[in-house]
């Protein structure tokens, strides 16, 4: 085998072995933000609120109050695979998060998946970022 093909493999198996590890964090933060779904619907299902208006201003004080750019959310994610925009904000993840648990307790309608897409790729984007991984 050449130098440059082990160098190459060697290349391979660090991305993998940075990949399982952002899974795992990803699978983490995506089970807690999950279960903590599961738990704030069975107690709005148990005492149902109607004070959604107002929950509807705590979110949005929330995103003007820590990143207001995090409003954007999934625009966020395709403008910086776009290349269009250097860096997805990690306020991010805890305000997507709380405010989605937020509209949940209140009987709003928000979704799931998008919100974990939005953790997995805020997540992944700032490990690659911080270990300067050079995007291809």
């Amino acid at each position: 085998m050449t130098k440059e093909k082990q160098e190459h493999l060697i290349l391979q198996i660090k991305y993998a072995f940075l990949a399982l590890i952002v899974g795992i964090c990803v699978g983490i933060v995506d089970t807690i933000f999950g279960r903590g779904l599961l738990a704030i619907s069975a107690f709005r299902s148990a005492h149902y609120q109607y004070l959604l208006p107002l929950a509807g201003l705590l979110i949005i004080w929330l995103y003007q109050h820590f990143s207001s750019l995090s409003l954007k959310g999934m625009s966020l994610i395709f403008e910086t695979g776009q290349k269009k925009r250097e860096e997805i904000p990690l306020a991010l993840v805890p305000l997507v998060i709380i405010c989605t648990w937020i509209t949940h307790l209140f009987g709003g309608s928000a979704g799931r998946e998008g919100v974990a897409v939005q953790i997995g790729a805020t997540i992944s984007h700032e490990a690659g970022r911080r270990l300067h991984i050079k995007e291809k």
